[in-house]
């Protein structure tokens, strides 16, 4: 019990001393609210009624042969999110060793 409340402490020391690593975490906030708002609107584009378009018409199909390269983006953001994270949770973790 004692070694986990003290490993609790240095993790909240961690957090107040994460100034430096406040740009990352806003960095990493607003790339996966991007991602999330390409995959809401791709989503919405593909609900869209089929009978009242043409595929013919040159934006639908300018848009339809972006969705994969967004689809492409958004799986290699995440990709590159998940590794920011872990690097972020293994810094933590080296900090609270090297503290106690």
């Amino acid at each position: 019990l004692a070694k986990s409340v003290a490993i609790f402490k240095q993790l909240l020391d961690l957090v107040e001393h994460s100034d430096g690593l406040k740009s990352r975490f806003e960095a990493l906030n607003s790339l996966i609210s991007a991602m999330l708002d390409v995959n809401k609107r791709i989503v919405v584009f593909r609900q869209l009624p089929h009978q009242y378009i043409l595929l013919d018409n040159p934006p639908l199909s300018v848009a339809m042969t972006h969705i994969p390269t967004a689809a492409c983006w958004t799986i290699q953001s995440v990709v590159a999110c998940a590794t920011q994270i872990g690097s972020l949770i293994g810094m933590s973790y080296e900090y609270v060793v090297t503290r106690s």
